[in-house]
């Protein structure tokens, strides 16, 4: 059987108590990268802030839960995404 990478590909890493523990356990366990998916503004905050000091490990989702959005959130997703941001998580 050849070597399978796996990918968590939905983690809520910003509710976890002990968020690096929990990303060396993954790390022991095979896990070769983690989606960190927001469900709101707050949310997706500390998504960006998790993505960039885990950078190259972790990697950001941002986005709305269907059931929390809020009409004034809507166009938020873009001052959080904008290209100095992605720059310094991505690059």
């Amino acid at each position: 059987m050849e070597n399978l990478s796996l990918v968590d590909s939905h983690a809520h890493l910003e509710e976890l108590e002990d968020l690096q523990e929990s990303l060396q356990e993954a790390k022991t366990s095979g896990i070769s990268g983690i989606i960190a998916v927001g469900m709101g503004i707050e949310s997706n905050k500390k998504v960006l802030q998790i993505t960039e000091i885990n950078h190259g490990y972790v990697y950001p989702a941002l986005g709305y839960h269907p059931w929390q959005i809020k009409g004034e959130e809507v166009e938020a997703p873009t001052s959080l995404s904008s290209e100095t941001t992605l720059r310094k998580v991505w690059f």
